[in-house]
């Protein structure tokens, strides 16, 4: 065989060449789709797990702040941030609440508020007024929801990463092998209390916020009168016989309430006696305008069986004006309304500002059909002391957290309070 020439040997060259380069390209085009791979393989998993993570500390925070705000509604005085720092592990912390929403069991809080926590409180707590709110920055809350009311009180809890080993970084699963780092996911939550929404009263009764106080109520809450609501028994023990209040329906002349009261010849209305309207149903009170209105019934009797409601909770409308007719749109009286000087007997109309729950125990009440006109007190077994005709009911008022959500009602809580998401 003869020697390649030179124009052969250079085309094999080439040929060689072009070989070689189309294995480069090859090489290249399989790192590069291995690198695509690799990068969505850590865009799905990664930000999966960071996703994954901020569900878990979104639902930590909101738990938490409900919980926080039942604290600080059922007592002012435990609205501390280091309520936040409670014993973990006992099961009825705040701390626990948040943890318990974590799949690794436990989570953090920011360090930007002592113990993740800030907000609008009462005077006395040491919680920090928190320094703002964006609908962008998920590590803050969004600005307060329009369903709030301003007078309302509020707490922030501000949840943060934290790993089972202390850490406070989300560990990446694939992106480390590009060189990537972790990422701390923050959250926060907020929720408010104040005057709970309450769907009205269930006795055909009403008394003045005054009275409410002379009996013993405490409008803004805990206090006298205000007591655990029921069950009774075990750790929640019945009252003692002491704390049972006679509340007077009508008021006789011989216990006139003591000034700002009003009171008309022992009633609370000239001719009216407390009793309210009912519907076809006995036991229901009817309502009239935005459901707070109530007709005065002005006679001496009732025909709700209240004997069905000893031993529970009834709610009682606790009104703050009369009128003779209700106003027109059926909403609450204007400010500057003289609410006491013209209504009387069966042309009143009462507008409840808020109502009571009261734990009845007994009546002596004058009824018709048939209906027991008394029952001795469940809790002292004696009949109530209304004498003269008068009627009265005996229990107590308790204390409680509505599930309807809060109202601005402007004359206190009445020891109900409602709690609510903010935000």
């Amino acid at each position: 065989m003869h020697g390649m020439t030179a124009r052969q040997s250079a085309g094999r060259r080439l040929l060689v060449l072009g070989r070689e380069q189309g294995s480069v390209t090859t090489i290249v085009a399989a790192l590069f789709g291995f690198m695509v791979i690799l990068g969505a393989a850590a865009l799905s998993i990664d930000v999966g797990s960071l996703m994954w993570e901020r569900r878990q500390l979104q639902s930590g925070a909101d738990a938490a702040s409900m919980a926080m705000a039942r604290v600080c509604a059922l007592d002012a005085t435990a609205c501390k941030a280091a309520a936040m720092t409670a014993a973990a592990g006992s099961g009825m912390s705040i701390r626990d609440l948040a943890n318990s929403t974590a799949g690794d069991g436990t989570n953090g809080y920011s360090t930007a508020y002592v113990n993740g926590v800030c907000g609008k409180v009462p005077a006395g707590s040491d919680i920090p007024p928190c320094t703002g709110a964006s609908v962008t920055n998920l590590t803050q809350c969004p600005p307060l929801s329009p369903d709030t009311p301003v007078s309302a009180n509020w707490v922030e809890v501000h949840t943060r990463t934290r790993m089972t080993d202390g850490s406070t970084v989300v560990p990446p699963f694939v992106a480390q092998a590009l060189g990537i780092g972790g990422q701390t996911v923050d959250s926060c939550a907020r929720a408010a209390w104040g005057p709970a929404k309450l769907s009205g009263g269930n006795i055909p009764f009403t008394i003045s916020a005054c009275e409410w106080e002379n009996a013993g109520g405490n409008v803004n809450g805990s206090g006298a009168g205000a007591l655990p609501p029921p069950p009774y028994g075990g750790s929640n023990p019945w009252p003692n016989p002491s704390k049972e209040e006679t509340l007077w329906v009508n008021v006789p002349a011989s216990k006139k309430n003591p000034p700002p009261c009003k009171n008309f010849q022992g009633h609370d209305q000239p001719g009216g006696f407390g009793f309210l309207e009912t519907t076809a149903d006995p036991c229901v009170v009817k309502k009239y305008g935005d459901g707070n209105w109530y007709h005065t019934d002005p006679g001496s009797s009732v025909d709700c069986d209240l004997s069905k409601l000893v031993g529970t909770v009834v709610t009682l409308p606790i009104f703050s004006c009369t009128l003779d007719a209700v106003p027109v749109g059926g909403g609450a009286p204007a400010p500057l309304d003289p609410c006491y000087d013209s209504a009387n007997g069966t042309h009143a109309y009462y507008y409840a500002a808020n109502y009571g729950r009261f734990f009845l125990t007994g009546y002596d009440v004058t009824t018709t059909g048939g209906i027991p006109n008394k029952v001795k007190s469940i809790l002292t077994g004696h009949f109530p002391n209304c004498p003269g005709g008068q009627s009265c009911i005996t229990g107590w008022f308790v204390t409680g957290v509505g599930d309807g959500g809060i109202v601005d009602s402007g004359v206190g809580t009445f020891g109900q309070v409602g709690v609510q998401a903010a935000g």
